[in-house]
């Protein structure tokens, strides 16, 4: 063992001299030898490779890595992105995808604006096969039970919701060179109905800020319409209602998201209660929710901004979304 230590001390010191390094190899070997040589020096610096920290080959990273859910049994892969300058302050921001369940690519579009800003991106794929339909964007709790003609409740360990949680404390443990204590949750479109549902469905969470862009609709907070555009059905009490209304969230819309035609819009009599397009729907549900707050009176913690040029598509929104987030860990670290 003293002799392994001593073995690296030796590799550390030639690699800060790599000049001296050619020198001496040229001098005391040639043809052959040399390469023996160069053989026996990489040998002595194996030893490093292995002690070096793994997150120190992270700085400008695009990459995945598989999670295993113990609660809900779920093999997730996790797509992520470290900036060049990735540090322990360095803010984590959660992706969530849309109905394409397309996680590789939204992240793709992220890295320049993450590297820009300085974000950590981690963008986990909800397969079709483990949260089929609707049902990875409206948390799993509930499943439509078309012979009773009713919405029945699913054990709490398959919902979709509380596995974030569970993914930011394995991404503290796999990367313990971030400091982060909190993590920013972001969506677009199914990913945005993702998003504004948390609150429904996680007590307690870690979440600094939460992001939802250009929802389908939206689960209004009223006890007279029935899920999933409203309470109606659910379990939902009083307190669910404020602790809903009160999160730090901003409803990030585009203002050319209003295309009536799109197949992928909900069409339901409910949802075009909210409006024709995407963008109608998320301003009547940012007027409901200020109006009920005031009825209820209650803290209310939602903000809007729109984006004068976008569509709909993580492209029009990644520019504002991660601007958003990184003013917000900026201001967070003022103490603002």
């Amino acid at each position: 063992m003293l002799n392994q230590v001593v073995q690296v001390k030796q590799a550390r010191r030639q690699a800060f001299a790599p000049c001296f390094l050619r020198v001496w190899l040229c001098k005391n070997f040639s043809g052959q030898g040399l390469l023996l040589g160069g053989l026996w020096f990489a040998f002595l610096l194996f030893p490093i490779v292995l002690y070096a920290a793994p997150e120190d080959n992270l700085k400008g990273d695009t990459g995945d890595f598989s999670f295993k859910d113990k609660v809900s049994g779920v093999d997730f892969l996790v797509y992520y992105y470290f900036p060049s300058k990735f540090d322990q302050d360095t803010p984590v921001m959660f992706y969530m995808h849309g109905i394409n369940r397309d996680p590789a690519m939204a992240r793709d579009v992220l890295v320049p604006y993450a590297e820009k800003k300085n974000l950590v991106v981690l963008s986990p794929l909800f397969s079709a096969q483990d949260f089929p339909s609707d049902s990875y964007a409206q948390g799993n709790a509930y499943s439509w039970d078309a012979d009773a003609k009713r919405w029945s409740s699913v054990p709490e360990e398959k919902w979709s919701h509380p596995v974030i949680e569970r993914l930011f404390s394995e991404f503290q443990r796999r990367y313990p060179k971030s400091k982060q204590t909190g993590y920013y949750l972001c969506g677009q479109s199914a990913g945005g109905q993702y998003v504004h549902r948390f609150p429904l469905f996680v007590k307690e969470w870690r979440v600094k800020l939460f992001v939802a862009a250009n929802a389908g609709f939206y689960t209004l907070p009223d006890f007279k319409t029935s899920w999933p555009q409203g309470f109606r059905n659910t379990s939902f009490k009083q307190e669910v209602l404020h602790r809903y209304l009160g999160v730090p969230m901003v409803l990030l819309l585009g203002e050319k998201d209003t295309n009536t035609e799109d197949p992928t819009l909900s069409k339901s009599e409910r949802s075009m209660q909210q409006g024709p397009h995407r963008f109608a729907r998320g301003q009547f549900y940012y007027k409901m929710g200020t109006e009920v707050a005031k009825e209820e009176k209650c803290q209310f913690g939602w903000k809007i901004q729109t984006v004068p040029e976008a569509g709909h598509g993580i492209r029009g929104v990644a520019d504002a979304m991660t601007t958003i987030v990184r003013e917000h860990a900026d201001a967070e670290r003022k103490g603002k």
